[in-house]
């Protein structure tokens, strides 16, 4: 247990600081962005539910820049990841900085999961415990091979490459074997500095209609709470609005359902009760259920689309400090 709850509860300054991306601590005037101004009034708004709903328990709230060196954590009881979304561009910087916070204060989610949960290799790791994840190879840094060789060696038409720490789709290219040379020298470039993965892509991401799309199911202390239906821009595969794609509401089916308790319980890190997880999922080429990512870090957890989901998390986050 970090040393801060041992400390009498006049002590701290907050019950829960709520951690967030330097840019976002304050509303800035919408040029300063470089954004949307819809984008920003999503990140306010989340962080507004979850603020509500942790003072509606009597708790203190406080919001900051993660990466601010001033902010004591030994004052805080609890520390809550959410918009920390500069950290893969800073990552030496936020794992040295992951070390230290956990030493200070309770994070939530614990600093085992997030160093678990911030490299996609974790994947791997899901794959062993029997979860249906798309077709991968999971490359070293270093890693010699061409994309026409890894094309070659899998046999596949189509694929996806992306880092193994990344966030937003950067560095996200959907590929075919045919259009894979033009993509060679970039892909050497990141090879070259950093881990990545090259998967099967799966037809069902890309598109609306039934079965299509991406289904993300929120879950908050354990239970799942809601779900939403993210669908790419015409032409596009990444479905996040910022690239374009559309988020409509969703109810989870109970097989979804069924998948994303599965995924949960194939953490490996499932004993330690993360508090909050978002689970993508696909269909794949038989319709079956096919996980794109565990999110357990920072997600965008479309709060606002299930108001009562912050009560849940607050609740959760009010019971590990009783």
């Amino acid at each position: 247990m970090p040393a801060s709850n041992t400390m009498p509860a006049r002590d701290f300054m907050w019950d829960v600081l709520l951690l967030t991306e330097g840019q976002y601590v304050k509303r800035l005037p919408e040029a300063d962005y470089g954004m949307p101004p819809w984008y920003i009034d999503q990140i306010f708004e989340e962080d507004r539910l979850v603020t509500e709903a942790l003072e509606a328990r009597g708790l203190r709230v406080g919001r900051v820049d993660w990466s601010d060196a001033s902010v004591d954590l030994r004052l805080t009881r609890a520390a809550l990841f959410r918009a920390t979304w500069d950290y893969f561009r800073r990552f030496d910087e936020f794992k040295s900085w992951l070390h230290r916070a956990a030493e200070q204060t309770q994070l939530i989610n614990p600093a085992t999961v997030i160093a678990w949960n911030f490299d996609k290799f974790y994947l791997r790791d899901l794959i062993t415990a029997g979860v249906e994840v798309a077709p991968t190879l999971f490359l070293e840094c270093g890693d010699k091979r061409s994309l026409a060789d890894l094309f070659g060696e899998t046999g596949w038409n189509e694929a996806v490459i992306k880092p193994a720490v990344s966030g937003g789709a950067r560095d996200t290219y959907r590929i075919t074997a045919a259009s894979a040379s033009g993509l060679e020298a970039q892909y050497a470039q990141l090879i070259a500095q950093e881990r990545m993965l090259f998967q099967k892509f799966l037809p069902a991401i890309s598109g609306d209609g039934p079965g299509r799309g991406e289904v993300s199911v929120m879950a908050m202390g354990g239970k799942v709470t809601h779900a939403i239906r993210k669908v790419a821009a015409p032409g596009d595969f990444r479905v996040q609005d910022d690239h374009g794609g559309r988020v409509l509401p969703h109810q989870a089916s109970a097989e979804e359902v069924s998948f994303a308790q599965h995924v949960i319980a194939a953490c490996p890190h499932a004993a330690q009760r993360p508090l909050y997880h978002r689970i993508d999922m696909v269909r794949g080429p038989q319709g079956e259920l096919t996980l794109c990512e565990l999110e357990m870090i920072e997600p965008e957890l479309w709060l606002r689309n299930c108001p009562s989901a912050a009560g849940e998390l607050a609740a959760a986050i009010a019971r590990t400090m009783s």
